[in-house]
């Protein structure tokens, strides 16, 4: 920083230098109330316009990871509406291992709220994207790919290289993709204004059949609990004729399944159903899976006698739940109150 403030003294930098100096100011600095539209975006029929103020205080960035589209947005402001519609992005090829494409359909797909990428010359480049907004003004990026968090060496050659990018007035960031937690760390100089952890807003996979994201599986996340409910409901009614057992639900199990992970949905805490009789557990109901080959859902009952699964069937828009034989698992028998309380006898 020091030799970047003595040339500035001198004068020895020349006029298009400060002018890059200036934009890069201007990148990062919010222009008020008052915010000139510098993209617009439509999602579900209706335009967005993306604001100089939004992108200074957490512009969006869109990519393909190999089957899932994902846009990032940093913590400042969020809850975010995703700022890109799926039905403006091809149907991509499938592939069978995500970690194995990423990098590549990072670079091929990154697309950022009011800037625009620049083609750049693969040999003379010291750097992978480079983007413009309205004014000119460039942001240097090196994209890196991660199935974990960034590590302290990697911080350190981020910043040493966003400190000699500054020294010649220009901006430099690295980009930390974390393909498998989903999550980006933004690396720049050192700046109060700037974010370095981002979050997925939005994630999805567009195939031929349809569109499936993160929507889809909240929504199911949130069925799932309100059948668990239901179920706990039924378990009280079917044994609150023995007033000698109580039932407690202060104990939780933490749902956190691949397909949550993978479509960025958060861990929920789904409650556990203890059956108690004085200060002995007679029961409990342990809400265990949701997506089980063969069902659409499995709670484990678990008694003195062992552990009994129940599992949510669907016939049709109907569901029920069933008791597996523990004998033979392809064996199952409607979940009644008569059945519920031979299970705890």
């Amino acid at each position: 920083m020091l030799p970047f403030l003595l040339r500035m003294l001198n004068g020895s930098f020349k006029n298009e230098t400060f002018v890059g100096i200036a934009c890069w100011r201007a990148l990062l600095r919010s222009t008020g109330n008052v915010a000139k539209p510098l993209a617009i975006a439509s999602r579900d029929g209706h335009q967005k316009h993306v604001t100089e103020t939004q992108i200074s205080a957490g512009r969006q960035i869109l990519v393909n990871l190999g089957n899932r589209f994902v846009v990032f947005s940093p913590p400042t402001g969020l809850p975010a509406e995703p700022a890109f519609d799926p039905a403006e992005f091809e149907i991509l090829p499938r592939v069978a291992d995500e970690a194995e494409v990423a990098g590549r359909r990072i670079l091929d797909t990154i697309r950022v709220t009011g800037l625009s990428r620049i083609e750049l010359n693969p040999i003379e480049s010291d750097c992978d994207i480079q983007f413009k907004d309205e004014r000119g003004c460039s942001l240097f990026v090196d994209v890196k790919t991660r199935d974990g968090p960034v590590r302290n060496v990697d911080y350190q050659r981020a910043f040493d290289r966003a400190r000699e990018a500054e020294a010649k007035g220009r901006q430099f960031e690295t980009w930390f993709f974390n393909i498998d937690r989903l999550s980006l760390t933004v690396i720049g100089v050192p700046d109060a204004r700037r974010e370095t952890g981002w979050e997925p807003v939005e994630v999805w996979e567009k195939t031929k059949d349809g569109l499936f994201g993160r929507a889809d599986v909240l929504k199911s996340v949130n069925a799932w609990q309100e059948a668990i409910d239901d179920l706990f409901v039924f378990a009280r009614e079917s044994l609150q004729p023995d007033t000698s057992i109580a039932f407690d639900t202060s104990r939780r199990f933490t749902m956190s399944e691949e397909l949550m992970q993978k479509f960025a949905v958060p861990d929920r805490e789904l409650p556990i159903l203890d059956v108690m009789r004085a200060e002995e557990v007679l029961a409990s109901f342990i809400p265990r899976a949701l997506w089980v080959i063969g069902s659409f859902g499995r709670v484990d009952l678990v008694t003195r006698s062992g552990t009994t699964l129940l599992v949510r069937a669907s016939k049709g828009k109907e569901f029920s739940w069933q008791v597996v034989n523990r004998s033979d698992r392809r064996e199952v028998s409607p979940l009644d109150a008569e059945a519920l309380r031979g299970l705890l006898a």
